[in-house]
Formats: structure tokens, sequence, C-alpha cells
């Protein structure tokens, strides 16, 4: 979950924008726009499903070639820099390691965001939202995170609400295999689904000031 992500809620919600939260983390920032989310929910979002999306996603960026640089949404000086660092240091193939990129860890990974979404599905089965987390007639917190993660595997148009081109991703036999069909599998399950739903009914657009704008686009990479 990105601050980036709540950005649009917040202000839809009258609330100040996240980075002027005093340095809160994404909980934070949700909470402050009148989410919950309960603490079993936030404990699966942080320990489980983040990391393997972050794994299963990072892993299929970088193997495609240029896709982590058009991944980034920073100004013409910002980019330059992000150049000559990834020229000199090979940031992304340092972040493989860091980040426990490995064909085991992988597996697990790919594993336990079956097993999630499965188990979202089975909630939605009984309630159109997750609400705080165990279902809910109303848009709530966990929707919010579970939209957040979820759209790294299911790349809906309005992810990043303009700040990444997502057209250049549109065509998926440019990604590996394995994305391809983790991505054909769980866009048919109802959380998958549920996903693309939010984003298209609940991603609200709203007109920037110029500084806001650019700080929103900063930081939703």
């Amino acid at each position: 979950l990105s601050p980036a992500h709540t950005h649009v809620t917040c202000v839809h919600h009258g609330s100040p924008p996240p980075w002027a939260l005093d340095g809160r983390n994404s909980w934070g920032i949700l909470q402050h726009c009148g989410f919950e989310i309960d603490g079993e929910t936030r404990e699966l979002f942080d320990t489980v499903l983040g990391p393997s999306v972050r794994q299963f996603a990072y892993h299929n960026v970088f193997s495609m070639p240029g896709a982590y640089r058009r991944l980034q949404s920073s100004g013409p000086f910002e980019m330059y820099l992000f150049d000559v660092i990834e020229r000199l240091f090979r940031v992304s193939q340092m972040m493989r390691p860091l980040m426990a990129i490995t064909p085991e860890h992988l597996e697990k990974a790919v594993g336990s965001i079956r097993e999630i979404f499965g188990s979202i599905s089975t909630t939605l089965c009984t309630a159109p939202y997750l609400g705080n987390g165990g279902g809910s007639e109303h848009f709530g917190g966990a929707d919010l995170a579970f939209a957040a993660l979820g759209g790294w595997l299911l790349l809906p148009p309005n992810m990043h609400a303009g700040a990444v081109d997502m057209s250049q991703w549109a065509d998926l036999t440019k990604f590996p295999e394995q994305y391809q069909q983790l991505y054909a599998e769980l866009k048919e399950t109802r959380a998958g689904r549920h996903v693309l739903k939010l984003y298209e009914e609940e991603r609200h657009f709203v007109e920037l000031e110029a500084t806001e704008r650019e700080t929103t686009a900063a930081v939703a990479a």
C-alpha cells in the first residue's frame, strides 16, 4: 500500500494530502481519511500479501528490459539521476537479493497470492465489499488496501491516476509467461474482479494544483 493510492480518496473526503500528515505511513494515512482495517487483515497484507506481490511484480519487471525505468514517474532531472545511479551501481540488480527474489521465494509468493485471493473471494461471496476486512455493505479500508496491492497483478488502466502511462502495459504478450498465467487466473476470481471494479468505480480523479500534481506523480511509483 502506497501513500499515492490513498491520495485521491483523502481528497474526495476533504482531508489534507497524505504528504502533509507528518510522515505517517500508509496505514496512518488510511485511518486519517476515515477508514479502518482489522488487525488480522492488516497483518495478512503487511506480512504475506504485500511481500508476495512485491517479489512477484518486481521479478517480472526486472525480467523485461527497460520496464523498471518506464515505471518511474519523476521529472527529467530525477530521471537523469536515476539513469546515472543505475548505470554506476546497477541498483535494479542489487534489489533482487535484497527483496529475496529467488525461485523458491517466488513459488511461495505465488502460492500465497492464490490462497489470499481465494480467501477474499469467499468473503466477497456474502458481501459486496471487504469493509474493515471481514465483509461489509460498504467500501472500507481493506478494499482500498487490497486494491492497491492487487492492482500490480491486474494492471487496471487507471491504476496510477495518470502518473504512469499504463497503456504501455496493455500488451500482456510482452510479459513473462508466469505473469500472464497468474494474471489470467486472478482476473477470473471474485477477488480479482473486485479489484478491477474498485478501480473503475471508486478511483476518483480530481484536478490537482500543479505542485500537488507533481508530488502525486513523484510518490505514485
